[in-house]
């Protein structure tokens, strides 16, 4: 599970994470870093939940629904910046769809 395409994988929970804290989204914005990270971390999601959507039905327990849930948590978080910048629409159609494919598992 250490890989980047894991959903296991902590880098976006982590991102997410970050981003609540108010001084940190501060100093990325004024770095100028802010929508590079938001980017990636939307990207991150998208990757995370399209592994999920590879499971067989059969396969899926409740570890794959916790997994599940923080990354829908995560997408959440991700499209909510996304969706309310004009230049983001796509990609947060394609994150929506990403999400309602294993969601309909859940």
């Amino acid at each position: 599970m250490g890989d980047k395409q894991s959903p296991g994988f902590p880098v976006g929970r982590v991102v997410g994470d970050r981003l609540a804290h108010a001084g940190c989204e501060q100093q990325l914005d004024q770095a100028g870093e802010l929508d590079q990270v938001r980017a990636g971390h939307e990207r991150w999601c998208r990757r995370a939940l399209a592994v999920l959507s590879q499971t067989g039905t059969a396969d899926i327990d409740d570890a794959w629904c916790a997994r599940f849930d923080r990354i829908a948590d995560d997408a959440g978080a991700a499209l909510a910046w996304s969706a309310g910048q004009e230049s983001r629409r796509v990609p947060a159609a394609e994150l929506a769809a990403e999400l309602a494919r294993p969601g309909i598992w859940r």
